[in-house]
């Protein structure tokens, strides 16, 4: 399965994290949203990128496994699928969200041609989870939980 997800991560307290060559990052109390996508197959599928992200035993690779090395794993999931990339879609319209404000510049973008200044948002409204599934259906995808995955 190919598609775009977003994983909802709480962060309870104000917390610093180094996350490799951005430095060490601020991150607030507050809840996150991390914006990614998956277009492999076998251990490069959505489902399994999903899964990699709520396991603890995992190699680090990517600016959001340094930061849940700290957090622990999302609280939630919102997958849709897709037969294009649609982050960088999503991220834009998060950016642009009233409820949302933009994390560390380059955070999980350093290697997108979009050239999104990040991937990684906080939620400074209430209900991420049904703003989440909103912005998803603004673009024409459906959103979908962890529970849905095969």
């Amino acid at each position: 399965m190919k598609g775009v997800y977003a994983l909802v991560i709480f962060i309870p307290d104000d917390i610093d994290v180094r996350i490799g060559a951005l430095g060490t990052q601020r991150f607030e109390a507050s809840i996150w949203v991390y914006v990614g996508s998956a277009f492999g197959n076998g251990s490069t599928s959505l489902e399994h990128r999903i899964r990699r992200h709520f396991s603890q035993e995992k190699k680090i690779h990517w600016h959001i496994d340094l930061l849940m090395e700290v957090t622990g794993p999302p609280t939630r999931v919102i997958w849709s699928e897709s037969d294009r990339k649609r982050e960088c879609e999503i991220a834009n319209k998060l950016g642009q969200h009233a409820d949302f404000i933009e994390g560390p510049k380059g955070f999980g973008s350093s290697d997108c041609k979009a050239k999104c200044g990040t991937h990684l948002f906080r939620h400074n409204g209430r209900n991420t989870l049904m703003a989440m599934e909103q912005l998803f259906e603004e673009i024409g995808l459906e959103p979908r939980s962890l529970e849905d995955l095969s």
